[in-house]
Order: structure tokens, then sequence, then C-alpha cells
């Protein structure tokens, strides 16, 4: 059995250091953009939750936040149905 062994590693080609050397170096690339592509997506993530986060919590004033009275100037409008300001008070 040691002597398969022995004939299989002379059987087996020289190894070009050099290439070794080069790949290393492009694995460790390799593993650097993954964790700066990893911590990319975590600023991302954290981004967007606090976007939602302000959005709630903005809407949630604006529920709070007194509706506005009718506006007293539409009364001077000759079709009041079509008046820009009737919209305004639909929406308060």
């Amino acid at each position: 059995m040691t002597e398969d062994l022995k004939i299989l590693i002379a059987a087996t080609p020289v190894v070009d250091h050099a290439r070794l050397d080069a790949m290393e170096a492009a694995v460790w690339s390799r593993v650097a953009e993954i964790r700066d592509r990893r911590m990319t997506d975590q600023v991302r993530a954290a981004t967007v939750a606090v976007a939602i986060m302000v959005g709630v919590a903005n809407g949630g004033f604006l529920i709070m936040a007194q509706r506005p009275q009718p506006s007293e100037m539409r009364i001077f409008t000759i079709a009041s149905d079509l008046s820009p300001l009737t919209s305004l008070d639909d929406l308060g």
C-alpha cells in the first residue's frame, strides 16, 4: 500500500507556487468583497427601518393633530362645489 502512495505522489505534477500565491490573494479579496457587501446590506436595512419608524411616527402625530375648520372663503365662489377650497375642507 505504501508503494501505491509513493507512485501516486511521484506521478503528481509539480505545483507552481506563484499560482497558489495569486489564488490566496484572490480568495482574500473575495472575502473582503463579501464582507463589504454584508455591511452595505446591514446599513441599507437599518436605513429602511428608520424610514419606516419615522413614517409611522409622522402618521401618528398627523392623526392626533386638530382637523382644520371649513374655510369661510368658500361662500364667495360662484360654484362652491368646484372651489379648490372645498377639496381642502373635505380632507379635514
